[in-house]
């Protein structure tokens, strides 16, 4: 029998390694804790859940407009930019169009336009030209937005990817 002050252990070096990586491994826990803990107890700056856009009576007068763009300005700490004014300003409008499909292929609209023919809506499909080639819309439309909201819905339940929109 081998007494510990004779005989070196063949598996010290690995276990002083073990060791220190355990030390390693626990400070950097301690640190990650402290450090997740002071992240997360901050304040946020800015809550985009806190932009929530009602469109279920769309019947703002411009002056409730003006106080919501005002509200949100000091919400956001910034002032918003066109394309969220213009947003707002399309709250107004009261028509809903329901994007059907999105193509790149002529055939292919034609094929869902005729599908939604025989399904008994009305489409309209609409081409807009994209860098050097075309994409085609299939909308149907306009609706009030309970009904849009209806049809999208029928739409994705019957596989399609569809949307609303206004143009």
């Amino acid at each position: 029998m081998r007494s510990k002050g004779n005989a070196s252990d063949p598996f010290l070096p690995a276990k002083r390694k073990a060791r220190h990586r355990l030390i390693g491994v626990c400070l950097f826990s301690l640190f990650l804790y402290f450090l997740g803990d002071v992240f997360f107890n901050l304040p946020p700056k800015y809550l985009p859940s806190d932009f929530v856009v009602e469109t279920l009576e769309e019947s703002r007068s411009s002056r409730e407009l003006a106080a919501e763009y005002n509200r949100l300005n000091r919400k956001l700490g910034k002032v918003i930019g066109d394309e969220e004014i213009k947003m707002l300003k399309n709250l107004k409008r009261k028509t809903w169009f329901v994007e059907a499909g999105i193509f790149d292929n002529r055939e292919k609209a034609n094929l869902l336009n005729q599908r939604l023919i025989l399904e008994g809506y009305s489409p309209n499909l609409k081409e807009r030209k994209v860098g050097e080639g075309y994409v085609f819309f299939v909308i149907l439309g306009p609706f009030n937005f309970v009904k849009a909201e209806e049809i999208v819905n029928k739409m994705i339940s019957k596989g399609l990817k569809a949307d609303l929109n206004r143009f």
